[in-house]
């Protein structure tokens, strides 16, 4: 949609999008925050227009529309951007993005460890007081390897023990993903000069350093 506000359907095909580019020229465009705004939003920057991306959920505060659908979500958002009105996301730039998903990646793994751990815990607190108190006795190191072996090797009913085995190989697997992407992290942390100037500071880790690193660059770019 361009500084008029205009809205409508647009082509799919390259040939087609610079063609009729061209009359909107200068133009810019409001997309709505999700999963391949990015993708459009870099397209229409080919393109030459200026890209503004809307936060989905203040969008919806302003706008209180009972009735939601494609035609009326766009039109609204030209009046919005017509009135100088769009609340704006912050739109990282490519390599960020991709430094972005590699972290996100790891984290991802890591809490899926810890959900699969606490499940552990309550099964084992659910058993009979010998288990229970057996458990206890080996509470710090519980998911080192001997730990896992002990786990491994409880007495349990067997229904119980099967949901054991399953919840301790998903555990295992998921360690498997956090190492290999570690590794990513790693690859990105040598990558990354602003990642080597973080290290000066004591006792950050280097998945801490760059998250840090990706809030500090997102803060400047606002200010």
């Amino acid at each position: 949609m361009g500084r008029s506000g205009r809205t409508g359907g647009c082509p799919t095909s390259g040939g087609t999008w610079s063609g009729s580019s061209r009359a909107w020229r200068p133009f810019t465009a409001v997309l709505e925050a999700g999963r391949s705004s990015y993708v459009m939003a870099d397209l229409l920057r080919e393109l030459g227009g200026e890209v503004k991306i809307a936060n989905a959920l203040q969008v919806k505060a302003i706008a209180h529309a009972r009735i939601k659908t494609d035609k009326r979500d766009s039109r609204m958002l030209a009046h919005l951007l017509r009135a100088n009105l769009i609340p704006e996301v912050y739109q990282r730039r490519d390599g960020n993005r991709r430094a972005q998903r590699v972290i996100r990646m790891r984290a991802y793994w890591v809490c899926k460890q810890t959900e699969v751990k606490n499940k552990i815990r309550v099964l084992l607190a659910q058993q009979r007081e010998d288990v229970r108190l057996e458990v206890e006795k080996r509470e710090s190191g519980l998911f080192s390897s001997k730990g896992l072996e002990f786990l491994a090797g409880l007495p349990l009913e067997s229904r119980e023990k099967e949901i054991l085995k399953d919840l301790l190989q998903g555990y295992e697997e998921i360690q498997a993903h956090i190492k290999k992407s570690g590794g990513l992290v790693n690859a990105l942390y040598g990558e990354m000069e602003e990642a080597s100037r973080i290290d000066t500071v004591p006792g950050f880790a280097k998945t801490l350093e760059e998250c840090i690193r990706g809030l500090a660059f997102r803060n400047h770019r606002r200010r």
